[in-house]
């Protein structure tokens, strides 16, 4: 049954969704923020998806997600808005392993 409740809960996993595949397909002149923010909101929206699962109660998934997505992905939040706000201030940004060291 779906209920009011699990419909508030799966609109941020869409919205997150729908924005990082449309930054990662949207042509701009901040191309390289653009894909940064695009990994950066699919990333989040694995992370709600979780929320999700947890909510509607299907722990089997919830610890399996959890374990092999979420906790990595919440080590790599920080460097992620780094990288995006270095992408968006710094002109002539380029991906190099030097940053990554």
């Amino acid at each position: 049954m779906i209920s009011y409740i699990n419909i508030l809960h799966i609109t941020p996993v869409l919205i997150s969704l729908f924005f990082g595949v449309f930054l990662l397909t949207f042509k701009s002149n901040n191309h390289k923020a653009n894909k940064i923010l695009g990994v950066f909101m699919l990333l989040l929206s694995i992370l709600l998806l979780s929320n999700f699962f947890y909510y509607i109660r299907l722990y089997s998934i919830v610890i399996y997600v959890r374990y092999y997505f979420v906790l990595p992905l919440v080590l790599c939040i920080a460097p992620a808005l780094l990288l995006y706000i270095e992408a968006l201030t710094v002109e002539g940004f380029e991906f190099t392993k030097k940053k990554f060291q």
